[in-house]
């Protein structure tokens, strides 16, 4: 079969015979990619049916074989490519504060959460993330977009507290101190929310409940 180039027949027999290897390689060497990476999934050889799933963009089932890896970040960046946000979501909410993605992943979850309209749910997970990790280079830049959100939905004491976080440490950071001024004086950046106080605590969110221990790490 392999002299006659029938390389599907012929990679039939070798996964017949538990040869996998061998056959992915014939499935793949047929473009038959569907094949390859189902039997180099079979087979536990996870890298070369990642390879495949991209190259026929099945985005999910290769977002699978990066879970599998211990992989979650690109996991969830190829669902996002692949349009499924949702999914993309659940993934990053599942990657732990040890993680070195760990803050740009919710940086992501954000953006998501925000570019849906579902802006309470974005300032969940930044501050989620706010009391695990504390402010710090990495970390900054989420304190700020959660400030900028606080204000926006109109929780104006919870964005200063989270502008002095910010201060603290980073005092020249972007135009914290002017926001803070701003946040003092009841302007909000943009149309509030109807019942966005209500919906917040609904959501687990406490406007009265950001602190700074020494750490610089944000508390409720």
């Amino acid at each position: 079969l392999m002299a006659a180039g029938d390389h599907e027949n012929a990679a039939k027999l070798f996964e017949q015979s538990y040869q996998f290897k061998e056959a992915a390689e014939l499935y793949a060497a047929g473009q038959l990619f569907d094949k390859a990476a189902a039997v180099y999934e079979r087979a536990s050889m996870f890298e070369q049916a990642l390879n495949m799933y991209v190259k026929i963009s099945d985005f999910q089932n290769a977002s699978e074989c990066l879970i599998k890896m211990n992989r979650p970040f690109e996991a969830g960046q190829l669902l996002i490519k692949g349009g499924n946000q949702k999914g993309a979501i659940e993934i990053f909410r599942r990657i732990p504060a040890h993680d070195e993605k760990f803050i740009e992943s919710r940086l992501i979850l954000g953006e998501l959460a925000s570019i849906h309209g579902y802006k309470q749910l974005a300032l969940k997970f930044y501050l989620e993330a706010a009391h695990l990790v504390g402010v710090n280079e990495k970390s900054v830049e989420m304190f700020y977009r959660a400030g900028l959100l606080a204000a926006e939905l109109g929780l104006l004491d919870h964005a200063r507290k989270l502008y002095k976080i910010i201060l603290a440490t980073f005092p020249d950071y972007k135009d914290v101190a002017d926001r803070i001024t701003r946040a003092s004086a009841g302007e909000i950046p943009s149309a509030g929310v109807a019942g966005v106080a209500g919906a917040a605590a609904a959501d687990g969110i406490n406007p009265d409940g950001i602190a700074v221990t020494p750490s610089g790490r944000a508390v409720g």
